[in-house]
């Protein structure tokens, strides 16, 4: 293992991280940790942003781009899913699999470990306050394209999301548990 990923999987939940294949199936579990050596938590996906641009002697337009955010937390996500793959050993029987994994139905269940602010008091329990779920979900969705785990997120067809408060055995971050299924041609 590389000397980046070592130390944190120790800190990994239990089952972190995997890759069973059973026939022609994949289950990939991954835990994107929040980094905190460069302080970065856990991104929701930002709204792009807008600026006008005038070019000479032309009308002024929109001119649409990343919320710098974004951009480097899925930038973490896919080396972190990348790096965890790649030192991963695949289990179970079945075929051979290749990345991005393309001509699938995909399942994913993500859960979003987040530090609870201290000074909220302890009757407070659920994580009820933006940012929204789905934009978490849109992040890490993007991450895994972006290193070319999935071939696009529009394979997911399932989707079940958990915004909670770190709780003993979920440490700050990302559970990913994403299982894709073949497409079957009738």
């Amino acid at each position: 293992m590389d000397g980046g990923t070592a130390p944190l999987l120790e800190a990994f939940p239990d089952g972190f991280p995997a890759a069973v294949v059973a026939g022609r199936a994949v289950n990939l579990r991954l835990f994107i940790p929040a980094d905190k050596e460069n302080d970065r938590p856990v991104e929701p996906l930002h709204r792009h942003r807008v600026k006008i641009i005038q070019p000479k002697g032309a009308k002024p337009r929109p001119q649409m781009y990343a919320d710098p955010r974004s951009a480097k937390w899925e930038e973490y996500v896919a080396e972190q899913a990348l790096s965890q793959l790649t030192h991963t050993p695949t289990v179970g029987e079945g075929e051979d699999f290749f990345f991005p994994l393309t001509d699938m139905r995909v399942l994913v269940a993500m859960r979003f470990n987040l530090p609870k602010p201290k000074s909220y008091p302890a009757r407070v329990v659920h994580h009820t306050k933006k940012p929204d779920i789905d934009n978490y979900g849109k992040a890490i969705l993007d991450g895994l394209v972006k290193a070319r785990i999935l071939a696009d997120d529009g394979m997911v067809t399932d989707q079940m999301s958990l915004k909670r408060y770190l709780e003993p055995g979920h440490p700050e971050g990302v559970e990913i548990d994403l299982t894709a299924i073949p497409c079957e041609v009738p």
